[in-house]
C-alpha cells in the first residue's frame, strides 16, 4: 500500500470534526468516506447467470437526523429563553454566593438571592 498524497493527509488532519479533538477515525475510514465506497454495496445482479453480483451505492438520507437535531436545538433555545431569568451569574460569581452551603449553591435560584 502506498503512502497518501499530501493533499490527502493534511484533508485528514484538518478534517473538521476532528479538528479540535483529533481524528475520530482512522486514515483508511476517512479515505473511504471522502471517496464514498464506504457506502458500496453488493446486490445480486439478477441477469448474471454465474451468480454474480453488481455494486450499488447507497448513501443514507441525513433528513431525518437533521429534522431531530433542528426541534432539539429550538427546545433548548425556549428552555434557556424561558429558565434564565431565574439565574443570575452576577451573584453567582460573586464571595456572598460561596457563604451557602454545596447543596444550596447546586440549586440556586431566584430564592437564593439575599432579598428574594
Amino acid at each position: 500500500m502506498s503512502p497518501p498524497s499530501l493533499l490527502d493527509f493534511f484533508g485528514y488532519v484538518f478534517f473538521f470534526p476532528g479538528l479540535m479533538t483529533g481524528p475520530a477515525c482512522d486514515f483508511a475510514e476517512y479515505k473511504r468516506w471522502v471517496t464514498l465506497t464506504m457506502f458500496d454495496v453488493k446486490v445480486p445482479d439478477p441477469k448474471s447467470t454465474t451468480g454474480g453480483t453488481k455494486r450499488r451505492r447507497k448513501i443514507p438520507h441525513s433528513g431525518i437526523p437533521a429534522t431531530i437535531k433542528l426541534v432539539e436545538g429550538t427546545l433548548w433555545l425556549a428552555a434557556h429563553a424561558t429558565f434564565s431569568p431565574w439565574f443570575f451569574p452576577e451573584f453567582m460569581l460573586s464571595d456572598n454566593f460561596l457563604q451557602y452551603s454545596f447543596v444550596k449553591r447546586q440549586f440556586s435560584t431566584r430564592r437564593a438571592l439575599p432579598n428574594g
